[in-house]
């Protein structure tokens, strides 16, 4: 679907955007960030819109044609700080609906992202982002 992909791309490159403006992610590796927010983006997307087997068959495509594993420890870390970045600028919260990349949160105990979600953030479309980008907004550094 021509939309999913659209918002696929839009989605991971605004949280690229955001990355730049950080210090810690600007310290990781380039492919890091991109997955990490290759990621985010894949499971902020209804399911709906994008079945878990699509879903999984991309995961699995990216990892092998990438050689990264999307399960490491510095893949879920940037992808942590990534949504807190796009909460910070957007005003809600990335819907993580998918979970077939779970983030886990063991080593940071105020990183709570699935609990923090409302109910209402999920009704936003992923259109927003593009949205954001055309009106001429950018990613803003904190």
């Amino acid at each position: 679907d021509n939309s999913a992909m659209m918002a696929l791309i839009d989605f991971s490159r605004f949280q690229v955007e955001l990355s730049v403006c950080d210090y810690d992610l600007s310290l990781q590796r380039k492919s890091t960030i991109a997955l990490a927010s290759i990621l985010n983006s894949l499971e902020g997307i209804d399911e709906k819109i994008i079945s878990a087997q699509q879903r999984f068959e991309f995961i699995q495509r990216i990892a092998t044609l990438s050689t990264i594993d999307p399960f490491l420890v510095e893949i879920n870390t940037a992808r942590i700080r990534l949504l807190k970045l796009f909460s910070q600028n957007v005003g809600y919260q990335l819907p993580q609906v998918a979970g077939l990349i779970p983030i886990v949160c063991n080593s940071e105990p105020s990183c709570n992202i699935e609990s923090s979600l409302k109910k209402d953030d999920a009704a936003y479309s992923p259109v927003s982002v593009p949205k954001l980008s055309r009106r001429g907004s950018v990613a803003r550094c904190a």
